[in-house]
């Protein structure tokens, strides 16, 4: 277990590209721990697809967030994305890893806000 914690606390601080507090990295750490270990074994055997028709069928507003320092998802894969998708706009966070979220949260709760709100009275293709 002890390693299994520690793997842990490196794949969460890969995942952050700026520092935060202490008390939510500890969270973070253990609410990813509760993820039972068959499930983050089977998002490491993920085979390649190309979502690009997927993506391009898409007829809803998309949201891309991703931040600039991401070392888990690269951010090639949020231009991806974007370039697959014609309803797709992107939000880019400059400095933020994995989780612009936490990072930035009024920011990004804001952002998110706002897209709901636009998505909403968004017409239908």
């Amino acid at each position: 277990m002890p390693v299994a914690i520690e793997a842990m606390r490196g794949f969460v601080h890969a995942c952050m590209g700026e520092p935060i507090p202490a008390q939510d990295l500890e969270t973070i750490i253990a609410f990813n721990c509760m993820t039972p270990r068959c499930v983050r074994f089977a998002l490491t055997q993920k085979p390649y697809k190309d979502y690009a028709p997927l993506l391009a069928r898409l007829k809803v507003p998309v949201l891309i967030t991703h931040g600039t320092a991401e070392t888990v998802a690269l951010p090639s894969a949020a231009e991806y994305a974007l370039k697959s998708c014609p309803v797709g706009r992107v939000s880019w966070y400059e400095g933020a890893g994995h989780a612009p979220f936490v990072e930035d949260p009024p920011r990004f709760n804001r952002e998110l806000a706002d897209f709901v709100r636009h998505a909403r009275l968004a017409p239908r293709r």
